[in-house]
């Protein structure tokens, strides 16, 4: 091991920061004792230090400290440091393991984002909250075990993972199972299904899609969601590639914002009559959705609802609609005729905009208000 004080590395007044270290640093390094904390981007880029050891008086590394530390294969985290910040370790492409010994509580926002390699990751007890896209496109991670101590899981801890095929809960934890072996992350409490791998299986006592739930799925073709799912959450289904086809129940009641946002290959799916708004961007961008039939009982078409959608011709509105929200139907230029029933009270901004084909629109007999822009680049022709 190389001595610990080298020219280059600049530590705080006190010594207990460890503020930059060189870049052009070959081989390994190991951070003096006493010091506490490893500063914003400390290491980032030292892509020819091949290894570090950690002291035991190290209590947190900060935000940035080791992005794209391309010749680390290994990290050991000792047993006083408390968090790990944002992007740690984001880009490290070559490391392949990480041990966290009992101590750590934090592992922060995109931790371990795009750790090409990454495969075994161990995770101790005293771990209370994994953030936002922690191990986002570990590609070959394939098994990731949540401990007992975890309270708080933000969304996509695990999306683009697309090796994952086992995704487990400690027994021992009181607010998030992965009950019947089902290779998924539930919330107890609320049967809230929250994190997805490759080989989940809903189980029939969950109720709920989280948000994120299968975000970023590019493998999922089609889902069976069975009849005790009653809410999906938002962007639950958001850029699913291949999503083609998806079995909504009837007792559905509730899809939540942008839900299947940018998933392209969607071609039908059915709303049940117990939804009473299609919420902003639900639809966004699926270009290969033809038909939309909104059931009677729906009172609002938000923004951005069916926006950019390239292929939607057929479009039935309810007579118990009575807002279509700002470009709700933006470019979606294989729509050639709209019946806007009479029920209608204000169509808003661009709310029919770029809709190339769109030559003939019923407009409700009514008041109505309509904003200027709402058929902005429509060849319309308007009927009352």
């Amino acid at each position: 091991m190389k001595e610990e004080y080298i020219k280059g590395v600049e530590f705080s007044e006190d010594g207990k920061t460890l503020k930059k270290f060189p870049r052009s640093y070959q081989g390994e390094y190991s951070v003096p004792e006493g010091v506490t904390t490893i500063g914003n981007r400390a290491f980032q880029v030292c892509d020819g230090m091949t290894r570090i050891v950690f002291p035991e008086s190290l209590e947190v590394i900060e935000d940035s400290a080791f992005v794209a530390c391309d010749g680390l294969t290994e990290i050991h985290l000792t047993s006083n440091l408390k968090s790990l910040g944002w992007r740690t370790f984001y880009g490290c492409k070559n490391l392949c393991k990480v041990y966290c010994e009992e101590g750590l509580k934090i592992i922060g926002t995109y931790a371990f984002k795009a750790c090409y390699k990454l495969t075994d990751v161990h995770l101790p007890n005293s771990l209370e909250s994994i953030r936002y896209c922690a191990f986002e496109d570990c590609e070959n991670l394939e098994h990731l075990h949540i401990p007992s101590g975890v309270r708080d899981l933000e969304d996509s801890i695990v999306r683009g993972c697309v090796k994952l095929v086992q995704l487990t809960v400690s027994e021992d934890n009181p607010v998030f199972d992965s009950r019947e072996n089902c290779s998924g992350i539930i919330h107890t409490e609320s049967n809230t299904l929250l994190h997805t791998c490759q080989t989940t299986v809903i189980p029939e006592s969950v109720t709920a899609l989280g948000s994120r739930a299968y975000c970023g799925n590019k493998d999922i073709t089609e889902i069976f969601l069975h009849d005790n799912i009653v809410s999906i959450g938002r962007m639950a289904f958001c850029a699913c590639d291949k999503l083609e086809r998806i079995r909504i129940p009837d007792g559905l009641k509730h899809i939540d914002s942008q839900a299947f946002y940018c998933s392209p290959a969607l071609t039908e799916i059915r709303i049940p009559e117990g939804v009473t708004s299609i919420e902003e961007a639900t639809f966004e961008g699926c270009s290969s959705l033809k038909e939309i039939y909104i059931p009677d009982g729906v009172t609002k078409i938000c923004d951005d609802a069916f926006g950019d959608c390239a292929s939607l011709s057929n479009v039935r509105i309810p007579d118990t609609v009575s807002h279509i929200g700002e470009m709700a139907f933006w470019r979606c230029p294989s729509l050639q005729q709209i019946y806007i029933p009479d029920s209608v009270t204000s169509i808003g901004f661009e709310a029919f905009s770029e809709c190339t084909s769109l030559r003939q629109v019923r407009l409700p007999a009514g008041p109505v208000d309509i904003d200027e822009t709402a058929f902005w680049h429509s060849p319309v022709k308007m009927e009352t």
